[in-house]
């Protein structure tokens, strides 16, 4: 079963673990389970329910103490599970994707009616996190450690021909992968790129505004005048004076 809790009250990440601590442990009680294992991704709380370390936080010392009088009934195992971030992972996204994942909205109405209207770009299929394309295909969404990844390959390697930063975005969208800053990662990629500095075309465009120089001679310009012809030459031949 999973369920998911939406306090009315502020609590810090340390109160919001016991708290679903508490709430799992009650429904335990509910079913009549003699053992549970619980996991928790807070090394804190975890050092607390196993006497590795003492409870300084008044808060908190409530919180530990209504866990302990329900944890005695049961045989319970508590580990820490380290936080995995999923291949497609979803830290450092917008709030609109911690609503899709978890429902999970701010305090503010306008707000949230703001990440509800921009949810339906998104979607999720089978654990993974994928945006609409405006023709029809699904964009799978990267994490940040794949971006580094996804740049080279499209870039330099399997589809590499070294492409300007506006046509690596419009590649990497066509491969099928998405990230919210693609345009602004790909034109920083290109800048660093040693071979696309190294073999670009050099602009010929002037470096400063090109301002025309007027002739110091009034009336001066280039042109051709015929002075006359000139005496003759052996084998008849006649010249003329140009300047």
């Amino acid at each position: 079963m999973e369920y998911a809790l939406r306090f009315s009250f502020s609590a810090t990440n340390n109160e919001a673990e016991y708290e679903a601590m508490i709430v799992a442990l009650k429904l335990v009680k509910s079913l009549n389970i003699t053992e549970v294992l619980v996991k928790g991704d807070s090394k804190l709380v975890i050092d607390h329910i196993q006497g590795k370390c003492g409870v300084k936080s008044e808060v908190l010392r409530k919180y530990h103490s209504k866990a302990l009088k329900i944890s005695p009934k049961y045989q319970i195992g508590i580990f820490r599970e380290k936080r995995m971030r999923k291949r497609n992972g979803y830290l450092g996204w917008p709030p609109h994707i911690t609503y899709l994942i978890k429902g999970l909205l701010l305090v503010d109405k306008y707000e949230a009616k703001k990440i509800q209207n921009r949810n339906f770009k998104f979607q999720i299929n089978q654990e993974e996190l994928y945006r609409k394309s405006w023709d029809g295909p699904l964009l799978l969404c990267v994490s940040t450690e794949d971006i580094p990844k996804v740049l080279v390959e499209v870039h330099e390697r399997w589809c590499g021909s070294h492409i300007g930063a506006r046509s690596l975005a419009i590649k990497i969208t066509r491969v099928g992968y998405y990230w919210p800053t693609l345009v602004k990662d790909a034109l920083s990629y290109v800048k660093k790129c040693d071979t696309c500095q190294r073999l670009g075309n050099d602009p010929q465009q002037p470096a400063c505004t090109v301002t025309p120089i007027v002739s110091p001679i009034l009336l001066g310009m280039w042109g051709i005048d015929k002075w006359g012809n000139c005496p003759k030459q052996k084998g008849e031949l006649n010249s003329q004076l140009l300047q």
